[in-house]
């Protein structure tokens, strides 16, 4: 197994985002009538949700299941749901993304950590490890 590379781990996360997001944001503002607040906070637990207990229940998630690719822990096990957690933790600005006038920061805020996550996956050839994989002990391989 090889480390997972910055244009699978890419395509990965924008196949969670959009699945993750679309549905969320679909089931909270369309179906449920939500204000904006509310649906943003909603999506944003949700993202942080799913990316967290799927990498610590099964190692991956769906785009990662359909790149080959899976994380794991110190030791080479599952990641715990903490591991998981402190791994995700830069998606969390996305619950405060609806709120009135300062949003937009929050947002650009996990922008800005995504750019700064796949300079460091492509700085990093041999182990593809960026801040939060270094945070959390957690690193992801493909092939797995």
């Amino acid at each position: 197994m090889t480390s997972g590379g910055l244009g699978e781990r890419l395509v990965a996360r924008l196949i969670d985002f959009v699945l993750v997001g679309a549905v969320t944001g679909f089931v909270f503002s369309a179906v449920l009538g939500l204000g904006t607040f509310l649906s943003a906070f909603l999506v944003g637990s949700c993202t942080l949700a799913y990316f967290t207990l799927l990498e610590s229940w099964k190692g991956r998630t769906l785009g990662k299941m359909a790149l080959r690719l899976r994380v794991f822990g110190p030791k080479g096990r599952l990641p715990t749901v903490e591991e998981a957690l402190f791994r995700n933790c830069w998606v969390a600005p996305l619950v405060l993304a609806g709120v009135p006038y300062v949003g937009l920061v929050f947002l650009a805020g996990v922008v800005v950590a995504a750019i700064v996550i796949g300079v460091q996956i492509s700085r990093d050839p041999m182990y593809a490890m960026a801040w939060h994989d270094q945070f959390a002990r957690t690193k992801v391989l493909q092939g797995a």
